[in-house]
């Protein structure tokens, strides 16, 4: 199948970025907040002080090559079908966290509340060229403190193709939607 690609730069070019990510990993680091990945990252060989970590251009050019080079996303069911996380593979989904919805009874602009991000769930789940879902809403009808956690419940109601999602909570909320995502 024919594909369009893309190319910004040319491999002098990102072999320049490559070089310079690799000196400034080495030598200003990381901010590491959790500690287990602090102490994997000093039994690899990277200097930890306090919460900085300093990754040798070596340890960098390991991970790399030894990171896998495709990765499969399977749906939770439904008749959606894997996605390839691959070289030359593109797909399409929607966006994340639009404030203001247009209400589709009354035509009027308000705040997105968690029943829309449902319903664009369910939108996403029936469109075949769709192949994962966002918030595409950030509801304004929760505690902001649980925000991420209920837009992944109001997604998991909607569709059981791949989300995508984050959290500006940390790790404690994606543990949580993980567990949600298994139950």
């Amino acid at each position: 199948m024919n594909h369009a690609t893309l190319r910004v730069w040319d491999e002098h070019a990102c072999r320049r970025v490559h070089e310079a990510s690799l000196r400034l990993l080495a030598g200003t680091g990381v901010d590491m907040k959790h500690e287990r990945a602090r102490e994997l990252a000093a039994g690899s060989g990277a200097a930890v002080d306090g919460r900085r970590v300093r990754l040798p251009a070596e340890l960098v050019e390991q991970a790399l090559a030894t990171a896998p080079r495709t990765w499969t996303l399977r749906p939770r069911g439904g008749e959606s079908a894997p996605l390839e996380l691959a070289p030359g593979n593109t797909y399409f989904g929607t966006g994340p966290d639009c404030l203001y919805v247009t209400d589709p009874r009354s035509g009027a602009r308000r705040r997105a509340h968690a029943s829309d991000v449902t319903a664009a769930a369910i939108v996403v789940d029936r469109l075949p060229n769709l192949d994962f879902a966002m918030s595409m809403g950030l509801p304004d009808d929760v505690a902001n403190e649980i925000v991420d956690v209920a837009q992944f419940a109001a997604m998991l109601k909607g569709t059981r193709k791949p989300l995508v999602v984050s959290s500006p909570f940390g790790g404690a909320s994606l543990y949580a939607m993980h567990e949600m995502a298994t139950a």
